[in-house]
């Protein structure tokens, strides 16, 4: 994913810009589809039966690390000036980490989002819904999944290199201050909030502990909330997908060794 968002950066806008002009018009065609097939199995993934099933512990966590990350970051971007309307959307996204019959299904999917686009609505929450409706409805509800997750890859590609053509460093630059807040207080937020709902859940100190540095990599879910920032409000919208694309970075080389390192000391990981 890393080395995906890296190659759009180095094609992109503001790299050695290999991609024709007439290619770049269908992008924002493009980014619907992928963030449509991303939508429907986040759909699945976090508002499913699976989520119901993982017991109180880990929707306690999930919770709490997510409301922790929220205030916490709007609370630190509000202090150290960053407009409003950024702190709003920067708040909302921080909540996100990295989670983990084709044609018929990809065809609900891509219907779902055009009727979306066409009402006004949110198209990736619209085919997150649909995920959720599949997932908890549907006696086959496996399916659909199984045959998107067949051909989900050129999709997700195209996701993250969508992502990172759209990345400007100067834009990235510009926000140092906000961006530092950003990192800091998302971790802070997601640490603590994880802490306590492991707590409250009744949780052991090897979990409560160290669960919150575990859930630090930032991916997928905040990149399609940044892409549909900078769709819905494109005087910030660049700056807001330019400063996740960037701490995304972050996130991903230092997350899963700080996962790691959190899962020895507690004991999670085996001995040699």
């Amino acid at each position: 994913m890393t080395l995906l968002l890296l190659l759009g950066v180095v094609v992109g806008l503001h790299g050695l810009q290999l991609v024709p002009e007439a290619i770049r018009d269908w992008f924002p065609v493009a980014a619907q589809f992928a963030l449509s097939v991303v939508g429907f199995m986040l759909g699945e993934r976090f508002l499913g039966k699976k989520l119901r099933e993982t017991g109180r512990l880990v929707l306690s966590v999930s919770i709490a690390e997510s409301v922790g990350a929220v205030v916490a970051v709007l609370v630190g971007l509000v202090a150290v000036g960053t407009p409003p309307v950024a702190a709003v959307l920067l708040a909302g996204i921080s909540a996100a980490s990295a989670p983990a019959a084709t044609l018929e299904a990809l065809g609900f999917v891509f219907l779902c989002g055009g009727l979306a686009s066409l009402l006004g609505v949110s198209y990736l929450f619209a085919c997150m819904v649909l995920g959720a409706a599949v997932a908890n409805r549907a006696h086959h509800h496996t399916r659909p999944f199984h045959a998107i997750e067949g051909v989900s890859e050129p999709f997700l590609v195209m996701f993250f290199l969508l992502a990172g053509f759209q990345f400007d460093p100067s834009m990235f630059a510009a926000v140092g201050l906000t961006g530092a807040a950003y990192v800091i207080f998302r971790s802070v937020g997601k640490i603590v909030g994880a802490y306590a709902g492991a707590k409250l859940a009744g949780a052991p100190s090897s979990v409560s502990n160290y669960v919150g540095w575990c859930l630090l990599p930032q991916a997928g879910v905040a990149l399609g909330l940044g892409l549909l920032a900078a769709e819905r409000f494109p005087e910030r919208g660049g700056a807001i997908l330019s400063l996740l694309v960037g701490t995304t970075f972050l996130f991903e080389v230092a997350g899963p060794i700080v996962a790691r390192v959190s899962l020895k000391r507690a004991g999670e990981t085996p001995t040699s």
